[in-house]
């Protein structure tokens, strides 16, 4: 039972990443307290549910929080992806994950607190250089590591590439006098993510049962 105990925890997680992880957590917590302390805004603002502070109802904004678990989703399998394969000695094959893992952090920290579209006028840049920086990040990933992209079902990422892009037309185009545009600027936003995560989820599982098929072509 020791011994099995023993070998269980060898083939954990590294003792590096768990530390990450909780001086990550810390290192969110002292920013919290920080920005409270220098700006006067009350620590709660910051910890509690945005509804709960705003008073309004629980499902406010739902579709866009499950968005958000999207790209979590998203970024969490690549990362985890990236683990396994640096474990296994994989490198470039890890560095394809882990570059897909930090893109999609950036959309997830860009839709999380709108920086594309903040409502402070201060903070306020273009869209479209948020938009182009994106593309170039999917890009560059894309290009980079061009034989193990397309070995997986491409058509995935290029229909969340589609959605993505027409959502940003509905967003340019829209007709603030419709009370249905939000569902279809917003609906194809959504659906991309979900194109988006199941484009890597796909990836993530053929990459883990067989790599050498991957690297192999």
């Amino acid at each position: 039972m020791t011994e099995d105990l023993s070998r269980m925890s060898s083939m954990g997680l590294p003792r590096y990443v768990l530390v990450t992880l909780f001086v990550a957590a810390l290192g969110v917590l002292a920013m919290g307290t920080a920005v409270s302390l220098l700006t006067g805004l009350p620590i709660g603002n910051l910890t509690r549910d945005p509804a709960a502070l705003a008073r309004v109802n629980p499902f406010t904004g739902a579709i866009s929080n499950i968005g958000i678990l999207g790209w979590a989703a998203g970024a969490t399998v690549c990362a985890f992806t990236a683990l396994v394969l640096s474990v296994r000695g994989r490198f470039p094959l890890m560095r394809f994950f882990a570059g897909a893992a930090l893109v999609t952090v950036l959309l997830l920290v860009d839709d999380l607190f709108m920086l594309h579209d903040s409502p402070l006028p201060e903070f306020r840049l273009d869209e479209r250089v948020f938009y182009l920086a994106y593309a170039l990040a999917v890009g560059a990933l894309l290009l980079v590591f061009p034989p193990y992209a397309r070995r997986f079902r491409t058509w995935l990422i290029i229909l969340a590439g589609l959605l993505f892009a027409g959502s940003i037309v509905i967003d340019v185009f829209e007709d603030p006098l419709s009370a249905w545009t939000p569902l279809f600027e917003d609906g194809c936003k959504f659906l991309g993510i979900v194109a988006w995560l199941a484009y890597w989820l796909d990836a993530a599982m053929v990459t883990v049962l067989d790599p050498e098929i991957v690297e192999g072509g």
